[in-house]
């Protein structure tokens, strides 16, 4: 009597979904580098409005050199 063929693939575990495990590692990484770039920035225009500043009350003739250091600039 003929026996149905029987692949060798029936008896793997189910693989993941690799669009879902894409979709997870980029929000993971929109966590992560959002908020780091955000306070890059915000570092950036501190510096800048700051050296402006104090070019208009001390009455340089040109910006001071202005840098905020730590991390993160937003607490």
């Amino acid at each position: 009597m003929y026996e149905p063929y029987e692949s060798w693939d029936t008896h793997r575990p189910p693989r993941r979904n690799r669009r879902a495990v894409a979709i997870a590692v980029g929000a993971l990484l929109a966590l992560l580098l959002v908020p780091v770039g955000v306070d890059r920035f915000a570092t950036a225009r501190v510096e800048s409005r700051t050296a402006t500043a104090f070019r208009a009350g001390m009455h340089t003739p040109s910006a001071p050199e202005v840098h905020v250091r730590g991390f993160p600039v937003l607490t």
